[in-house]
């Protein structure tokens, strides 16, 4: 991994990592057929004609409670990148993860709050950017404030 400064990385009008982003997906989804148990017979009504045919039927979707804690998806291919960086810059990520809004490969950068959850410095946060930037984590947006990742 290459060090450099934040301002050697071009400002950017979209995500650079989408298009790459869809091509993973694409090949890491797989269609799978699950066989329907006894207990999922239950919730099915059938409609059966008189010599027993069945003629359709409705099923009743049930909902379940889910985990509604923050995360943020992060594939593997691009976990590599995390062993070579400094903890600092580490501790700028752990910053941006918590700028994360659902649905959004974007985030607002604000300095002050980093320099405040963090400790350091704004040269150190800086520096940090830059190796985040170079280890292809994050990207710098058009604005100022704005990183996609």
């Amino acid at each position: 991994m290459t060090k450099r400064k934040l301002s050697d990385f071009e400002l950017n009008k979209e995500n650079p990592f989408a298009k790459q982003a869809l091509v993973n997906i694409g090949s890491a989804l797989v269609s799978k057929s699950v066989k329907g148990t006894n207990k999922d017979e239950s919730a099915i009504l059938k409609a059966v004609d008189g010599n027993g045919e069945i003629l359709g039927n409705s099923v009743f979707i049930r909902n379940k409670a889910v985990d509604t804690e923050s995360f943020a998806k992060f594939f593997l291919a691009g976990f590599k990148a995390f062993f070579d960086l400094k903890p600092a810059s580490i501790k700028v990520f752990k910053y941006i993860l918590g700028q994360l809004k659902p649905n959004q490969d974007s985030f607002m950068f604000f300095m002050d709050e980093c320099k405040e959850e963090t400790g350091y410095s704004e040269v150190s946060i800086l520096r940090a950017l830059g190796e985040l930037c170079s280890a292809e984590i994050i990207a710098r947006g058009i604005a100022v404030i704005e990183y996609y990742i």
